[in-house]
């Protein structure tokens, strides 16, 4: 590790020891994971229990962000009104509680979920590291939990400075999401607090002022995340190999059928401030190199990491329904129920099975942009 590195990381062991101690152990749990999965013998082997479980507790939100693909997604058919029920949580602790997982919880906006301060405890008793993935408004109906919980860190969504943010996520969402973060940031052992700003059209330029203004704010870790978007050629294939292969019309790849045309010089210009500049914290973004946003762009089916989505094997994804599904973001295909199966018994189900050894062999057509091929990276390289 390079001296700057070092610093960060002690930084961050005097600030957040328990965070800092869960993503070491974390880390050390995937090193293991990603030799068992290398390993011939392996192949066709029960995978052991998932080291991250997410839960998406509901598809609802109280925003109504530019682009994002949750409105078009869950638009029809009533799924953005289905929560996770608690006694699938319950169960599915009782199971993988012991082993202690970490835990994503996601949405729509998690904090929706009329009884999200009882899943929480729940996870809390079982001291399970839990992430909140959160746009950050409703923070305030739970300041109480952050005060509870030494076990909760925040990832939570900005997308620009005041004005930038505002005109995507809406007006006043700033102000209300900063306060609440200077609340946090005021206790006397605050949370882990990330921060994640999707790369669009209308904030690509402004990039450092954002950073900038982040580490004032007392945030912990600024991620840099690029939109994601698929071209119609992507969408045809998806929906030839779904209908071939698992018998079923896929419709919820259809939000991410946009066009995406940032600035790139103005990105290569943002990167390379940012990256002269000496900051307190970390700041990631899944391009290493400003050439590769480029590619991302021009070159949509191209893979630039890993051709093998590792997280098959590492986190097992739970949709609003109870269902155990190999990619959140495209919950056409699942395999099987956690109201009806054991834990193990889904993550293990004959057809998820055969699912990983086909990912063995390669992605399915809209795989080329999840974030999955670089948080999950074997190399452990990108962030």
């Amino acid at each position: 590790m390079t001296p700057a590195l070092i610093s960060k990381v002690l930084r961050s062991l005097w600030r957040h020891p328990g965070y800092t101690g869960s993503v070491v152990q974390r880390k050390i749990r995937l090193a293991g994971r990603y030799r068992w999965i290398e390993d011939p013998k392996n192949l066709e082997k029960p995978v052991p229990w998932p080291l991250v479980i997410k839960l998406v507790l509901t598809h609802q939100c109280n925003l109504r962000c530019e682009g994002c693909f949750q409105q078009g997604a869950f638009a029809e058919g009533g799924e953005g009104t289905v929560e996770l029920d608690v006694a699938i949580v319950e169960r599915l602790l009782r199971e993988m509680g012991p082993r202690r997982p970490d835990f994503i919880l996601t949405g729509g906006e998690p904090l929706l979920h009329s009884r999200f301060r009882d899943l929480l405890e729940r996870l809390r008793e079982h001291r399970c590291y839990t992430t909140l993935c959160t746009n950050g408004t409703r923070l305030g109906h739970y300041r109480d939990t952050v005060r509870a919980n030494r076990y909760l860190s925040y990832l939570i969504s900005l997308d620009g400075t005041e004005e930038v943010n505002d005109a995507i996520r809406g007006k006043g969402v700033f102000r209300k999401v900063t306060e609440e973060i200077r609340f946090i940031k005021s206790l006397k052992r605050p949370p882990y607090i990330g921060i994640q700003l999707t790369l669009r059209e209308s904030n690509i330029g402004g990039l450092f002022a954002f950073c900038r203004e982040m580490v004032d704010l007392g945030v912990d870790w600024i991620l840099l995340n690029p939109f994601w978007f698929m071209t119609p050629e992507e969408a045809g294939e998806y929906e030839a190999l779904v209908a071939s292969r698992f018998g079923s019309r896929p419709r919820f790849h259809e939000a991410f059928i946009t066009p995406y045309h940032p600035d790139c010089d103005a990105f290569v210009e943002e990167l390379g401030r940012i990256r002269r500049a000496r900051w307190p914290i970390q700041i990631s973004s899944y391009f290493t190199e400003p050439e590769q946003l480029r590619a991302y762009l021009e070159e949509p089916e191209a893979l630039t990491r890993d051709k093998r989505c590792y997280k098959q094997w590492v986190r097992m994804d739970v949709t609003p329904e109870g269902d155990v599904s190999p990619c959140i973001q495209f919950p056409d295909i699942t395999f099987g129920n956690l109201g009806e199966l054991s834990a193990m018994d889904a993550w293990n189900h004959p057809d998820y099975r055969a699912f990983r050894r086909a990912a063995r062999q390669g992605n399915l057509p809209v795989c080329a942009k999840c974030n999955n091929l670089y948080l999950y990276d074997a190399k452990r390289k990108h962030l």
